[in-house]
């Protein structure tokens, strides 16, 4: 990875923004999402905890499903915000165009073929094998409603890659590389990375491994091919086998 990094060293140099920036935006981008948690929790709380309702299998279905569509519209908006946050930040403090965030589309197809190659054989390393491990987040994805799906289709597929790219590795490790370095830059982003994925994995050490392990890959391929869309692919890729895999899991 040296030769990579000391090709991108002049790079991270010239860009305006800074660890307070970075610092900033993670923080904006977390609390406004908290927030918008904790409020629509509330509104279906009060919608069905307050009434004195016999849980009926189809109460009980329609509260979750109606569970699930907060889920889903929550990973969507911050998927929005950590997408957002980091471009509006850019442009209102007149750091420069996308392309300073890693946005350029030059030879962007076999960027993202490359990436998502990449994602497709570390999932089938190191998900395909271990899905009784991984990831148990406690939901049966082939029970979900239709427009369920959608949500997480969108996230998983669109959003949540191209937010989590954009913002760990297209926004906070330059700020953080140009400060301390390429090499501590990494294993910070990539822990930072593995805290805020998604807090039931704080207590399964390979789950953490493997998201360790996704954005090390992924700033890898930043740092190599010189542009998000690399690593957006690969997370892509990983992403669709991993659902896959789940799926035949839940369905088996």
């Amino acid at each position: 990875m040296n030769r990579y990094i000391n090709s991108n060293f002049n790079r991270w140099q010239n860009i305006k923004w800074n660890i307070k920036d970075a610092l900033v935006v993670l923080l904006l981008s977390f609390i406004i999402t908290a927030a918008l948690q904790i409020i629509l929790t509330y509104v279906i709380s009060c919608k069905y905890m307050n009434k004195d309702i016999y849980l009926t299998y189809e109460t009980f279905i329609k509260i979750s499903t109606e569970f699930w569509y907060i889920v889903g519209l929550i990973m969507v908006l911050d998927s929005l915000f950590f997408i957002a946050f980091p471009i509006f930040w850019v442009r209102i403090k007149h750091y420069g165009d996308l392309s300073i965030l890693g946005l350029n589309f030059n030879n962007w197809i076999k960027n993202f073929v490359i990436g998502a190659g990449y994602g497709i054989v570390f999932a089938g390393i190191f998900t395909i094998p271990h899905l009784q491990e991984r990831f148990n987040y406690g939901y049966d994805p082939t029970k979900f409603d239709i427009y369920v799906y959608w949500f997480i289709v969108t996230k998983m597929f669109v959003l949540g890659p191209v937010g989590e790219e954009l913002l760990f590795t297209g926004f906070i490790f330059p700020a953080l590389a140009k400060r301390i370095g390429s090499v501590l830059s990494v294993i910070i982003v990539s822990t930072v990375f593995v805290v805020c994925y998604h807090p039931q994995i704080w207590f399964q050490f390979f789950s953490m491994l493997i998201v360790f392990l996704m954005k090390i890959i992924g700033i890898w391929l930043f740092l190599k091919k010189k542009t998000l869309i690399a690593p957006i692919g690969f997370h892509i890729g990983y992403n669709i086998i991993a659902f896959i895999g789940e799926v035949i899991r839940s369905s088996g």
